[in-house]
């Protein structure tokens, strides 16, 4: 049997006290692609531009991990209070990574942050904090992923079709959101209350973002199935496949 190699962007953590710096990863995506299928590979911020180019080509597809906010000079704006950027190192490698992935057609499933960060790819732009920002639509946030919400499903998008089904409940647990929707996406999932939930690229084998947290809802069916999308499409390929 074969099995699809999926690349897993990692985080890094520089500590006060400048000893034992980290990259790190919730376990959870990790099983999650594992339990797809697919041969989970983490990748850590700190490969060059030809190390990122030779890991990529033999990969099937990347899965875009959530993470702390984007800097928002990314998408040219001044930082909100409540804005927590993450390190420079993290953000610079997945800028780079995600414009690669894309370039070489990899097939892409991007959670959160990743969903976010993709969004601005594309050229669009995020609300920095919902709370303060949009305090109408401020039902997002909670601790642990305890908070829980209706999402409506597009029609005739990759996400119904793989959801099966015009409404869904996620978790929740973000203070920032999509804003304007970047060039040639499509938002392929709402809020009751208005804000975009997921999106993706139409045309596209497989470029898709979801605001929640999918891997923290392993014993959902549906939610399940985004990374069995994943690592279908990168076996159909038979990108990156061992």
């Amino acid at each position: 049997m074969s099995w699809p190699l999926i690349g897993v962007l990692g985080g890094f953590r520089e500590r006060a006290d400048k000893l034992e710096d980290e990259y790190h990863l919730n376990a959870r995506y990790i099983d999650a692609v594992a339990e797809a299928d697919g041969i989970p590979l983490l990748l850590a911020p700190c490969l060059d531009n030809r190390q990122l180019a030779a890991t990529l080509g033999r990969l099937g597809g990347l899965l875009v991990s959530g993470g702390p906010d984007l800097p928002p000079r990314y998408f040219g704006q001044d930082a909100h209070p409540e804005t927590r950027p993450m390190h420079f190192r993290r953000a610079d490698f997945d800028w780079r990574c995600v414009n690669l992935a894309l370039k070489l057609e990899k097939p892409v499933l991007a959670v959160c942050y990743g969903a976010q960060l993709l969004n601005v790819i594309f050229g669009g732009t995020l609300i920095q904090d919902i709370p303060s920002q949009r305090p109408s639509q401020d039902t997002h946030r909670a601790k642990h992923f305890e908070a829980r919400h209706p999402v409506r499903v597009e029609p005739d998008t990759r996400l119904r079709q793989i959801m099966l089904s015009d409404t869904i409940e996620v978790n929740s647990a973000h203070h920032q959101a999509i804003d304007r929707v970047g060039n040639g996406l499509r938002v392929n999932a709402w809020t009751v209350d208005g804000l975009p939930e997921g999106i993706e690229l139409p045309g596209a084998r497989f470029v898709l973002g979801v605001q929640w947290h999918p891997e923290e809802m392993p014993d959902r069916p549906e939610q399940a199935r985004l990374f069995r999308a994943l690592v279908d499409e990168a076996y159909r390929k038979g990108d990156g496949v061992t």
